[in-house]
């Protein structure tokens, strides 16, 4: 029992220091001595923070890191066509139609890459129709 209150002791009279210190070098000096000697200065001795441990402070929310859009200029032309394939057989262009479009002309991309290619596409028109490159093989065929 003696042990373990050791550590509360200890604090204890890590605090009774901390305030002796604190009020002897914060109390005016009235009194005037004979003796020609200077007073050390007595460091600031850092206080303890107030309120409650670090652990139990409520926290604000962190805002979510949002990751940079993936190029995806060289997947334009490839991505016109897949459009244009799909509205010839009568499918939506959707985030899936688009990605198995890409993997069969053998261009797999993630699902960022595709994401931003349908936002690009949705909202970007073809060119020229003579920049639109050749159907995709599979989708000619009714696959999809």
């Amino acid at each position: 029992m003696l042990v373990s209150c050791l550590p509360v002791l200890t604090l204890g009279f890590g605090g009774a220091l901390t305030h002796l210190l604190r009020s002897a070098h914060d109390t005016p000096d009235d009194t005037t001595t004979t003796d020609q000697t200077e007073a050390l200065p007595i460091p600031d001795v850092p206080a303890l923070p107030a309120g409650p441990p670090a652990a139990q402070r409520a926290r604000a929310p962190r805002k979510p890191r949002r990751a940079p859009v993936p190029d995806v200029d060289e997947l334009m032309p490839l991505g016109w066509q897949v459009a244009a394939d799909l509205a010839e057989h009568g499918q939506a262009l959707t985030r899936d139609t688009l990605a198995a479009g890409l993997r069969a002309a053998g261009h797999p991309a993630g699902n960022a890459r595709v994401g931003a290619l349908l936002a690009r596409l949705k909202a970007e028109a073809p060119p020229d129709p003579a920049d639109i490159p050749e159907p995709v093989p599979a989708l000619a065929d009714g696959g999809s």
